[in-house]
């Protein structure tokens, strides 16, 4: 099997869904678009790469080390 890379972009604000945070951490049945998308991702790559905003970075982050969950952030200004 090739090698893959994984890269979520993450890096809107929300407000067009009238949220006030990244609609990314928006929750499905339970858990955050986010983390589904690592935890289906996972099996390709262990650390993906997700895109978020500035402003979004902070929530992020606190969400997935609360879910124990491992990305590398990269912010767009």
């Amino acid at each position: 099997m090739a090698d893959f890379c994984v890269l979520i972009p993450a890096a809107g604000r929300g407000t067009r869904a009238g949220l006030p945070y990244p609609k990314t951490l928006y929750p499905v049945d339970g858990m955050p678009i986010l983390h589904r998308l690592l935890v289906v991702f996972s099996h390709y790559d262990s650390i993906p790469t997700v895109v978020v905003s500035p402003q979004g970075e902070p929530l992020i982050r606190d969400s997935l080390e609360q879910a124990a969950l491992e990305a590398h952030l990269v912010i767009q200004p």
